[in-house]
């Protein structure tokens, strides 16, 4: 492995049902793409050969399927007292359907499924070890883990470094075939666009208006949030007011993205009359 750690983007995906075994599943992917649903098909085939019976009232666990870049990676972890027990295959990234049993004493878990054992273990702790009431299994499953991409961090910036620059062909780039942007300008609470052609015109039209405002040129003091497939990136920018003062443009992005790419962005602002010194 090279390079630096980078989150990579993990979600949950419901809860498997084999052999009696109530099972978390977690994806992990370099982009955010859904696992094939015939990948899936193949690795629920597979636990089902290597799963025992779920023989106990503790019959709850996790999947992680895990399409990273050198192989297709599937972990089952059941839980039998205060223990997981895992059971760990591979398949190769041409044929990712053909899973293969780790032998012993091979690779059991890297640093991006780690993180969701962290979660497991913490969230089997809380709802069945130690809740006042007794087992909550029901709460347990529904306790899951999400990471962001962090694609959708420099996906954010990469649509601000292009709207500063006016390149709506780099815009449209980063969005989904289907977007929506609702600018913080125009009719009513603001113009709406749906759809590649109306969206592409409605980012040339805000990006011309803002143009055409004197010293328009952004502030450094942009902040992003992310939270799942919902990111929310902060801006300002110096303007004029009507009587000619100072002043100062603050606003608020809100996104939605969609397998990488940007399916909403919806702006919202407001206008201070002086500027910061």
């Amino acid at each position: 492995m090279t390079g630096r750690f980078e989150p990579r983007p993990t979600r949950s995906t419901g809860v498997l049902t084999v052999n009696g075994w109530q099972l978390k599943s977690y994806e992990i992917t370099l982009d955010a793409a859904p696992i094939s649903k015939e990948v899936i098909d193949a690795a629920t085939s597979c636990l089902a050969v290597a799963l025992p019976e779920a023989g106990s009232e503790t019959a709850v666990g996790f999947v992680v399927m895990h399409l990273g870049s050198e192989q297709m990676w599937l972990l089952a972890d059941r839980w039998h007292g205060d223990v997981a027990c895992q059971h760990t295959f591979f398949a190769p990234l041409d044929d990712p359907k053909n899973f293969t049993a780790i032998p012993a004493g091979g690779p059991t878990a890297c640093v991006w499924e780690l993180a969701v054992h962290a979660h497991e273990r913490d969230a089997f702790v809380a709802h069945v070890l130690n809740p006042p009431d007794g087992p909550d299994y029901d709460a347990y499953l529904a306790d899951t883990l999400t990471v962001a991409a962090a694609g959708t961090r420099r996906l954010i910036e990469q649509f601000n470094e292009a709207w500063d620059r006016g390149d709506v062909d780099g815009l449209m780039s980063l969005m989904t075939d289907n977007p929506t942007y609702r600018a913080s300008t125009g009719t009513g609470p603001g113009t709406g666009f749906v759809g590649t052609d109306a969206v592409r015109a409605g980012f040339a039209a805000v990006i011309a208006a803002e143009a055409a405002i004197p010293a328009a040129a952004p502030l450094p003091s942009s902040q992003i949030i992310i939270a799942g497939d919902r990111a929310v990136s902060t801006w300002q920018y110096p303007s004029t007011a009507p009587d000619g003062t100072p002043a100062i443009i603050e606003g608020v992005d809100l996104w939605t993205i969609e397998d990488g790419r940007i399916a909403v962005k919806d702006a919202y602002r407001k206008s201070f009359p002086d500027a910061p010194g």
